[in-house]
């Protein structure tokens, strides 16, 4: 049980790195684009 419960952490905070990466992506995008 243990060994399913860390694999399921490791999931979801692969999934939190994907969508906070993707936010940085457009925040750096919103930002070039003010700038111009």
């Amino acid at each position: 049980i243990a060994e399913t419960k860390a694999r399921n952490m490791e999931q979801e905070i692969f999934q939190l790195q994907k969508s906070l990466e993707q936010r940085n992506e457009q925040l750096e995008a919103s930002m070039s684009s003010a700038e111009k």
